[in-house]
């Protein structure tokens, strides 16, 4: 379709839930989609190999490291395909519109030079499907690829090569839509595991971490202005006999299985401040995860107490400051 080769990058970790989807729509405007597997334990793989145009590349490691992920797959991108090229870094719950696939970005690709960044709108999906959050601001999302070296964090980093002297370009007429606000569960789940990898890694304080992760501090949905999605975003795809629409939910899933194992490995203690104690880990275990039973302990009640009053007084600087 594009005159320039357009390369995805997706890291996935049991992504079975939304995989089809991004699949079916993506290799409809990618010449290749590669495929960075972290050890997953749903069919993830093997929706993958169904796929002609999915390469499928192993991340064997155990920790969670966006950046090592995303050199991972860079690297394979640069192997397999090299020269001029388009890089675009979504994740597997990130799905182009339908109205997208009439943009002239496709066939003026080429005229962009290399070093050159990509940005989209990525409007958040909300339950029901119907609705969405927009944003004034743009993602970073693509590269026209000229070989530079990736930068970035473990956490929150930047997906793509981006240089100081960049040129940035704002692409109005492509989209892609975020599915992971659908799930309100998993959504809390990765919430979770971010203050818990803050902590263990040392990127934030307490404070911080509670001001950014806190389910008390930051009901996300309604801080912002909540529109109707779009029918065109869907319909050329369900034309096409693609599921845009179901969602599969649970709270057995991947987020909650680190956080579990980080603290198995650094013990209950390490993470008393952090605000992941709105779930009982103890009857959680003991149903859905018999390994870990006994070795969860929920939080003693005089330190909830401390945490809730810690977040009590977080709530206020927050509303006089803002």
């Amino acid at each position: 379709m594009a005159s320039l080769p357009v390369i995805v990058l997706t890291p996935i970790k049991n992504e079975s839930w939304i995989l089809e989807r991004f699949l079916a729509v993506t290799e409809q405007f990618a010449d290749a989609i590669i495929v960075a597997d972290q050890m997953s334990t749903d069919n993830s793989r093997d929706i993958v190999k169904q796929h002609p145009k999915a390469i499928l590349i192993e991340n064997n490691n155990p920790e969670y490291d966006e950046l090592y992920r995303q050199q991972l797959l860079i690297d394979k991108a640069r192997e397999l395909f090299p020269g001029k090229k388009c890089l675009l870094a979504l994740d597997a719950d990130e799905i182009m519109t339908a109205a997208s696939m009439t943009s002239s970005f496709w066939s003026q690709l080429n005229d962009f030079e290399e070093g050159t960044v990509l940005t989209f709108e990525k409007p958040d999906i909300i339950s029901p499907v119907t609705q969405c959050i927009r944003y004034n601001s743009y993602f970073t999302l693509g590269y026209i690829d000229d070989g530079a070296p990736h930068t970035g964090r473990k956490i929150h980093s930047v997906r793509i090569p981006r240089k100081p002297d960049s040129p940035v370009i704002e692409i109005e007429d492509v989209k892609f839509m975020h599915y992971a606000l659908t799930r309100t569960i998993e959504y809390r789940s990765r919430q979770r595991l971010y203050s818990v990898i803050e902590n263990v890694k040392k990127i934030a304080p307490f404070y911080r971490r509670l001001l950014s992760y806190s389910y008390r501090l930051n009901d996300y949905v309604t801080q912002h202005t909540i529109s109707n999605t779009p029918e065109d975003w869907f319909t050329g795809w369900e034309r096409s006999g693609i599921n845009m629409r179901t969602i599969q939910t649970s709270e057995v899933n991947n987020y909650t299985e680190q956080v579990l194992g980080y603290m198995q490995e650094y013990g209950v203690k390490q993470f008393y401040l952090d605000d992941i104690w709105d779930k009982d880990w103890d009857a959680f275990c003991r149903e859905s995860y018999p390994s870990y039973s006994g070795k969860i302990k929920n939080i003693p009640f005089y330190r909830r107490w401390i945490l809730d009053a810690i977040v009590l007084g977080l709530k206020v600087i927050k509303k006089v400051k803002g």
